[in-house]
């Protein structure tokens, strides 16, 4: 139209981001700034470097006295000393390992139900339509002839005009086993007695209907009620798939106009549809139902969302060990002194990080299974109506993303683990 192209630099947006940025950190900062000043500088001074003794400290001496060997017991009673920046650590971490188990479940989900062609309408291969004028029992006859067809089923439309709605939905009569095809319902089952129906998931959804409600209407002035029984994410038809029974018992004198075929699996798609046309003259219309999605640039975004979550957890866990490992320089100076070993300090500081990550497992990963619920069927769901089939974790995955956030973690506590166990130990208690 001529317009000049907008800017990409957005000056009040990024002004109320930074804004947004700098309240988050100044609420952040509250509740340990109004702590500090609170409290008084002589028990600042006693305290110095070491946690102070009560409650959280009797709980530290309960799990010591667990009879876990002494530097892993050490370890674990670190987290008992400050269970708020435990817990905040957790919930870093689990942040982490729900993005791990979203991004392992996500790209798999979508990719399994765009290739499930059977829940969307599309089992068949190829599509042949009879011409108007068109017999079918010749159409048939030459179909038999094709040895390349594995399955094929027959079907015909009819309008199915409800009370109230101003525009009529597509009932489609199927005869044969469409299921035994590859067709299926996303949601419930397939029709298998006259009466029950199929419906187009979107379409129920713009109507209110439900799995199990019936449904009445009619057929060529014919009442026909239908008992939904299954969903599907049909992109052919806005409506109903029923038996061909049902569907002939309001239309008798009706003749399937479709064939829907599955080919053998060495036959080409393409060349089988057009040596069909040249045989079949004015008869007949054959199409070849080609259909792909690639999934990379999708899996590639959340790929990358989830390596700057993984980033996060690893500066997340650093800080929370560096921090409580900081506090107790003088208990290790004195473990040092008494014998404990380099590998000894490293393993109580590898299992205090490891503790809060195991923490962290029994959130992230449902909470990674309960985000893809949301965003592919209450998100992608709400707009397009389809319904999918959301991806579970095998043990293989579980594992491989405890692994996984257990390597986030103990990256995190390497340098920590590391000046643990370079530490001076007569620098520190030469003041004692």
């Amino acid at each position: 139209m001529g317009l000049p192209a907008p800017s990409a630099v957005n000056p009040p947006l990024i002004l109320l981001v930074a804004a947004g940025f700098m309240l988050l950190v100044v609420a952040a900062a509250a509740m340990p700034g109004l702590r500090a000043a609170r409290l008084s500088a002589a028990t600042a001074i006693s305290r110095g470097r070491s946690p102070g003794l009560g409650k959280l400290s009797r709980r530290s001496s309960a799990i010591v006295r667990m009879g876990l060997p002494r530097h892993f017991g050490l370890g674990a009673a670190a987290v008992g000393d400050r269970p708020v920046r435990a817990l905040l650590t957790v919930v870093g971490v689990a942040a982490c390992m729900a993005a791990l188990t979203f991004a392992a479940t996500f790209g798999p989900t979508m990719d399994g139900f765009i290739k499930d062609r059977g829940t969307w309408g599309g089992a068949q291969d190829v599509t042949v339509f009879k011409a108007p004028g068109g017999s079918p029992d010749q159409v048939q006859t030459l179909l038999s002839q094709s040895p390349e067809i594995a399955f094929s089923v027959k079907s015909s439309g009819a309008r199915y005009v409800m009370p109230g709605q101003a525009k009529a939905l597509a009932v489609m009569g199927v005869h044969g086993d469409a299921e035994a095809m590859g067709f299926r319902a996303a949601k419930g089952r397939w029709f298998a007695a006259p009466g029950e129906a199929v419906m187009n998931a979107f379409t129920a959804k713009e109507l209110g209907i439900k799995l199990g409600d019936t449904v009445r209407g009619t057929v060529s002035g014919t009442e026909m009620r239908l008992t939904v029984v299954g969903l599907m994410n049909d992109i052919e038809v806005r409506g109903f798939r029923v038996a061909w029974s049902t569907l002939a018992a309001a239309t008798p004198h009706m003749q399937p106009d479709t064939h829907l075929l599955r080919l053998k699996e060495s036959v080409s798609h393409q060349e089988f549809v057009d040596s069909l046309n040249a045989q079949a003259g004015d008869l007949m219309l054959a199409t070849f139902l080609g259909y792909e999605a690639d999934m990379t640039p999708i899996d590639r975004t959340i790929g990358g969302f989830s390596a700057v979550i993984v980033l996060l957890a690893v500066v997340g866990t650093f800080n929370t060990t560096l921090l409580a490992m900081r506090e107790r320089l003088r208990d290790t100076a004195i473990l040092k002194t008494l014998g404990m070993t380099g590998a000894q300090i490293t393993g109580m500081v590898f299992t205090f990080a490891g503790i809060l990550t195991v923490a962290a497992t029994a959130v992230g990963i449902p909470l990674g299974l309960w985000m893809q619920e949301k965003v592919i069927n209450d998100g992608i769901g709400a707009v397009s109506g389809f319904v999918v089939d959301v991806g579970i974790l095998d043990v293989r995955s579980v594992v491989l993303i405890v692994a996984g956030a257990l390597a986030v973690t103990f990256l995190g506590a390497l340098v920590p683990a590391r000046r643990a166990r370079r530490l001076p130990v007569a620098a520190v208690l030469r003041s004692e």
